[in-house]
């Protein structure tokens, strides 16, 4: 019973990108454990509903020389051109890109997506009960609309933790070369910002590591995270894209169970990073980010 808390207030602007709606932050004022004016995070900077002008802004007052996109493919068709020196895909099984491409005034994109439908149905399958994984199987030799409906439901009954749990643990390609790219123009002393569509789900998860990696304590990592809350809105990638599809068919995404940004969320991240891979140094470890990378990483980005 009682009413839910209120959500905390939106962080007092400061420079271009906060009064943007951008929902752009410096990692630093996450507890200092980040040196200010290298990491930030953010929305999608090429929004069409950024005002003109807005994402050079950005760029310009920080110096930021790369832009890491954790968006899917799709998401970036309504995207309002930025004049990139270059754009890389990191693609699985395909040759890597170049860790540290951009620079200041010649800025390179990143597109490192982390919500494709492929690892987070395979995220869904092992955390389905037997009868589940098989209702996924069958529908989906016979019905792939039946099946579409089995997977939405169980999205929906795990919510925002499960989802990001999935993405930690079926997108470990993926968080490994966002991370290694971040740490690379950081040893360049290129600044680098981090988006999704919201700035909100997968910019987070990628704002946790970094933080952890960099010492900050738990509770700052939370306290950042909360500053995402109050957007009634849910960008759930691919996923969303083909449940929208869909949905004259069938159950909907459950925008109550991913919206907002939540302390309870990160809380139960971090617990799922400690119970299944002993922390955040064990997590790093299993992606291909050993003490060398993490020693790099706090060498350039750590005050």
């Amino acid at each position: 019973g009682g009413s839910p808390p209120s959500p905390p207030p939106p962080a007092a602007p400061t420079k271009a990108g906060d009064e943007e709606g951008l929902n752009f932050r410096d990692l630093a004022g996450a507890g200092g454990a980040c040196a200010p004016g290298r990491v930030f995070r953010t929305a999608n900077l090429m929004a069409p509903y950024v005002p003109e002008g807005a994402s050079g802004r950005v760029f310009a007052s920080r110096s930021i020389g790369c832009v890491l996109d954790l968006r899917s493919e799709d998401e970036t068709r309504t995207d309002t051109p930025h004049p990139y020196a270059a754009t890389y895909r990191f693609r699985r099984g395909a040759p890597e890109p170049p860790l540290a491409a951009g620079a200041v005034g010649a800025e390179a994109r990143y597109v490192v997506p982390m919500l494709e439908r492929g690892p987070i149905f395979e995220g869904v399958i092992k955390r389905a009960t037997l009868q589940e994984k098989m209702s996924l199987l069958f529908w989906g030799l016979f019905d792939g609309d039946r099946q579409q409906r089995v997977f939405i439901d169980k999205m929906n009954e795990g919510g925002l933790l499960a989802l990001s749990e999935i993405i930690l643990d079926e997108c470990k390609p993926e968080v490994s070369y966002a991370l290694r790219v971040v740490a690379a123009h950081l040893e360049k002393g290129v600044p680098v910002a981090f988006q999704c569509r919201l700035g909100k789900d997968r910019t987070g998860i990628v704002a946790a590591l970094l933080l952890l990696a960099l010492g900050a304590p738990e509770e700052r990592v939370v306290e950042d995270y909360v500053k995402s809350h109050g957007s009634d809105q849910i960008a759930l990638g691919a996923v969303q894209r083909e449940a929208e599809r869909s949905k004259k068919k069938g159950p909907r995404l459950d925008r109550n169970v991913f919206q907002g940004a939540r302390a309870e969320t990160m809380q139960g991240i971090l617990t799922h990073l400690r119970g299944e891979y002993g922390g955040v140094e064990g997590y790093l470890d299993a992606i291909g980010l050993g003490e060398d990378w993490r020693a790099r990483l706090r060498e350039a980005g750590s005050l």
